[in-house]
């Protein structure tokens, strides 16, 4: 199997209902919780801890976490869509973005996904547990600092990043000639 559908999309923008839609449609497709959840794919969070820990614009062994599925959406393969875009050219790129727009795309992401920065218990979990310190290490790499340039902490910065990334995959794959938008 190979990417056909890379998600650009940050999360919070409805990835998770076009990850249950697209593999309802027979689209096996990939989102952080095969990282979290999924016991068959137990390397996968060191793959993406190598990722994070990679130069930005770095090419993996992409198969070895996508060889079963033919999409991606959510976190962590938007952090990397632009290499992923070089390693499946045929692929096409769908761009989710928040229906309310930045800032409720802020708000939500505050409130739910950003527990590993902002949740205490996710420092104990850390500590306690090597699932915890690489979840941690990955996300603060990979999601909160290269794709999220490190402003979750500034609601402006946030907001004005989500706005620039959103012009970036535009532009990045009218010039490649294979989007859509949801």
């Amino acid at each position: 199997m190979t990417l056909e559908l890379i998600g650009a999309g940050f999360g919070r923008t409805g990835t998770w209902s076009t990850f249950a839609a697209l593999n309802r449609l027979g689209f096996p497709s990939y989102h952080m919780q095969e990282v979290i959840i999924n016991k068959a794919n137990k390397g996968h969070l060191d793959f993406w801890r190598k990722v994070a820990n990679s130069p930005p614009g770095s090419q993996h062994d992409w198969n070895r976490v996508f060889a079963n599925y033919r999409a991606t959406v959510d976190n962590p393969g938007c952090c990397v869509w632009k290499e992923l875009m070089a390693a499946y050219p045929r692929a096409k790129v769908l761009l989710t973005l928040h229906p309310r727009g930045a800032e409720a795309w802020y708000e939500s992401t505050i409130d739910t996904i950003y527990f590993t920065e902002n949740v205490w218990q996710f420092r104990v979990l850390e500590w306690l547990t090597p699932f915890g310190r690489k979840f941690g290490d990955m996300s603060r790499k990979l999601i909160w600092g290269r794709a999220l340039k490190g402003v979750m902490n500034d609601r402006d910065k946030a907001v004005a990043c989500y706005n620039a990334y959103i012009d970036e995959v535009k532009a990045a794959v009218s010039r490649k000639g294979s989007w859509s938008s949801r």
